[in-house]
């Protein structure tokens, strides 16, 4: 995507780079250093519990823990 927006400037006229593109660049690595945790993925318990049909309990925690590590490694 970057590499996109990059072309597009040159194609442009533009220099390659900006003080805005860099300042994104620095931001997208500093993101990209934080621990990951359940909390940031797109689901919760609630939604778990819906899908499985279960009741409130560690079977939650358990499930969201497990799709945190899925995620990890296919990130």
């Amino acid at each position: 995507m970057l590499d996109l927006r990059t072309g597009d400037r040159i194609g442009g006229g533009a220099t390659p780079t900006s003080w805005r593109l860099d300042l994104f660049k620095k931001r997208l690595e500093e993101v990209q250093q934080e621990p990951f945790a359940v909390k940031d993925l797109k689901i919760n318990g609630q939604d778990v519990m819906k899908e499985l049909d279960i009741k409130p309990g560690p079977k939650i925690a358990r499930s969201l823990t497990r799709s945190s590590r899925k995620w990890k490694i296919k990130n």
